[in-house]
Parts: C-alpha cells; structure tokens; sequence
C-alpha cells in the first residue's frame, strides 16, 4: 500500500481544528488500513485523511519498476528451468540415453551452461562479499564512479567544475575536512545568497579592500550567521556514486544557499573524488562526525545546524543526529531524502541486484551475507529531534515503498517532536529540490522545528 503525494501547508488557524474523520478508534483504524500520513507533534500523532474524508488508494508502481519486477521473476524462471534441464541432461548422460533423446539435450545444453556459469559468477561475487569487506563496499558505495564519471548523466561533466565557481556557486570557497583518523576530506562552504547575497557582497568587498584573507573572510561570515526559521547552517551528505561536483548536489546547495539563506557545507566522504582514504561503514561515520565538528569549530552551535541526507547521505546523517542527541547536543532539524531502513534491506529490492536476487537462494542469502550497513531503522525511530522525510513516488533506485517502510518506523515509535512524511507525486531519486512546492513544506517544517508547542504542518492531497 503506498501513499498518493502530499504537499505541506499551514495548519488551520488558532480555534479552527482541522477536518478529522468521526469516531476515534474507528478513524486510526481506518487510517492504518489506508497508510495515513502522519505528523507527530510531542509525541502525539494527529491523521489527516483526503480532503474528501475517504481512505487514500494504492498507488501503483511505476512503470519502470513494473518491468523490473516482472524481469526478475522471468529471470527466476528462466534460472530454474536451467537448473533442471541441467540436472535433466545428467541424469540422461548417466542412465545412457538413447542417441534422439541426447542430441535433444545437445541442442540446449550450450544455453543452460551459460546460465549455469551466470549462476555461479554471482554466487563467487556473494562469496567475495563475505570474504573480503572491500568488494562489498564497492558494491554499496559506488566511489570510483565519483570520480570516473561512470554514473548518471550529468556526472561526466562534474569533474571539471574543481571550483565550487565552476560549479555555479558564486560565494563559496574550498575547504579540506580532517578526520579524527587522519583523512582529508575536500568540501565547499557556501555562503548564503537570495535576501542575504547582497549584504554579503559588500561585506566581503570590505574585507577584501582590508587585505583580509579568504579563510579570515569565510569564518568571519559564518561566525556572525543569522538564524532564518531557527537554523544558520546546512550540512548535505551525498548519495552512492557522487561527489560535491555532481549536478543534485549542487542543485542541493544552490537551494539552501539561495532559497533557504543558509550557509551550506557540502563535502565528499574518503575515497569519494579527490578525498583520501577508502571507504568503510565506520570510516564513513568519522567524515560525518568530522563535517558537523569543522562547522563548530568555527562558532557555530549544534542546535542552529540542519542536517540533510540523500540516499546513502541518510545513514550517515541519522548517525550524526543520533550521536548529538547522546550528548547532550541535538541538532535543529533532520531532512531524510530517498532514505531506506537499511543497505540489507535495499538489496532486496533495488533494480541493481535484481540478477543476484533472482537465482535460486539469492534473496536467502543476501539477507545473511549483506550487512545491515547504515540502519536507519535503528537509529531514526530513536530521534527526538523534528525529522522531515522526502521520497519520491517514481524513485527507481530506492523504490518508495522502501521510504514508506522507515516512515512507518518512525511514526510507530513516536519519539521525534515532529515528523512529517511528504510522498513527491511523480518525482524520482534525484531531483526533489526542482519540486515546485518544496520551499513552502521545508520553510512550514522548520517553523514548526521552531515552535515545537504547536503542530503547524499537516498533509493536503495534490
């Protein structure tokens, strides 16, 4: 069951309760069957039907995962059926078969060993993943194509923009991030733009004037930052296969930047791009870790930052959150985009292990040999803090029931002071900032991360 897509907006005005259905118990039943949305609010839940007070309906896959499933189950049967005219062909050789009834067999047998030989490659490749931690963490973090330029479009042309310039960031300087374990991470500071850009501007051309360096400059800036809507700053962490260069994550920073007003740290995690070390799940927390700790040192307080994760960027974010919130410093505001509950659990249903999945056991055995690397389900339903989450209803790299499953975790747990569920009707992995509405849900959650005595976000159909 999936929801249709939602948009925030304002809650009803002081005095005026928003429509609910009738009848308590029989309304959070009927909610639960049709996979409300929901928004907490110090941990209460309010359910906010359609407008017209009826169950929402399914909505259907999209069509690109349509094909996929009925690929992967065609690829099982496909697989089984070898698997047999294989055990078919041996029985036949060993009993002696008649002369007719082998050249049969000989027909096919070159096709079968073929996908017998399929087989047994992804059986090696499961194999090596139990074996050797470095292949999987090929498989789950894709970092030579950060800096190959091997996935999606638009990331070929990424690795010219060395300069954050060149990327179309006007106001922003580079900056390394050390590691508490020695690595160097490269990242971008942006400055904040929209209202703020020309006040900026003249700032910087004062500063400049007095022979201030950049570095003096940059920290100067952050370290007077203003808070819009509770929040001062942004940290972004990139998905699988990415680095700061590419297209989204630029389109991300230019959003908080520009839009939001906000300074915004974007960086690439060791291995990603020119930053050193090779990535591993706990290596990968340090940069997470490190990230937050370069904005802190420079003045900048916990409970001003927001925090935002793209795809693999949610597990290190939720790490993050969770770890301020254990010490005694939580962060403003969390935004999971295109998150998942864990790396096991997205293997079971990404389009890019649908060959692994499909032969015989391959389901089984993922499950016991992929690592629950980066469990959100762990850690997300534990936060206190106001979480929004984004997903995209057309999203074929991590399928939105994959989004819904940890937003049902979430909701069930209760412990957040808001969360807020926001399916984008018809968009995909990557481009949630191009939605039209996204600056009103983003700026109605934060205010409500501000003013967490009242519930001023709900759902509306589109």
């Amino acid at each position: 069951m999936a929801w249709r897509g939602f948009r925030c907006r304002p809650a009803a005005p002081p005095g005026r309760e928003p429509h609910l259905p009738r009848g308590g118990a029989a309304a959070e039943a009927a909610a639960e069957l049709a996979d409300v949305s929901v928004t907490h609010c110090k941990s209460t839940s309010r359910l906010v039907p359609s407008p017209s007070g009826g169950p929402l309906d399914p909505l259907p896959l999209a069509p690109p995962l349509r094909a996929i499933r009925w690929v992967e189950r065609g690829l099982k049967a496909v697989f089984v059926a070898a698997d047999l005219a294989l055990a078919g062909a041996a029985l036949l050789a060993l009993a002696g078969a008649a002369d007719p009834a082998w050249r049969w067999v000989e027909a096919g047998l070159g096709a079968v060993l073929a996908l017998a030989a399929a087989q047994l490659a992804v059986y090696a490749f499961l194999l090596l993943c139990t074996v050797a931690p470095w292949v999987q963490s090929y498989a789950a973090y894709g970092h030579p194509a950060s800096w190959l330029g091997l996935t999606r479009r638009g990331n070929a042309a990424a690795w010219a923009r060395r300069t954050p310039q060149q990327a179309g960031l006007k106001h922003a300087r580079c900056v390394a991030i050390e590691t508490r374990d020695g690595e160097l991470l490269g990242g971008w500071h942006v400055l904040p733009g929209g209202d703020e850009e020309a006040a900026v501007e003249e700032r910087l051309a004062a500063r400049r004037r007095a022979a201030e360096s950049d570095e003096a400059i940059f920290d100067a800036e952050l370290a007077r930052a203003s808070c819009r809507h509770g929040v001062s700053c942004a940290v972004y962490y990139h998905g699988m296969g990415e680095s700061r260069r590419k297209f989204n994550v630029v389109e991300h920073a230019q959003f908080l930047a520009a839009r939001l007003g906000l300074h915004v740290l974007v960086f690439d995690y060791r291995g990603f791009a020119e930053s050193t070390g090779f990535p591993l799940e706990a290596g990968l927390y340090f940069d997470a870790e490190a990230a937050l700790s370069w904005l802190m040192r420079r003045g900048v307080p916990p409970a001003n930052v927001l925090i935002w994760g793209h795809s693999l960027g949610s597990g290190l974010a939720s790490h993050v959150a969770l770890q301020q919130q254990e010490l005694g410093q939580p962060l403003r505001a969390l935004i999971l985009e295109a998150a998942y509950t864990s790396y096991q659990d997205a293997a079971q249903i990404i389009p890019s292990m649908v060959v692994v999945r499909a032969v015989p056991f391959g389901a089984w055995i993922i499950a016991r040999v992929f690592r629950p690397l980066f469990s959100n389900a762990d850690r997300v339903p534990l936060l206190k803090l106001p979480i929004l989450q984004l997903h995209g209803t057309h999203d074929i790299d991590l399928p939105f029931t994959m989004g819904q499953r940890l937003a049902q975790e979430i909701s069930a747990a209760g412990a957040a002071s808001s969360f807020t569920f926001v399916p984008l009707h018809g968009c995909g992995h990557l481009l949630a900032v191009r939605e039209p509405g996204l600056y009103d849900i983003i700026v109605n959650f934060l205010s409500g991360a501000s003013e967490r005595d009242t519930v001023n976000i709900s759902v509306q159909e589109i």
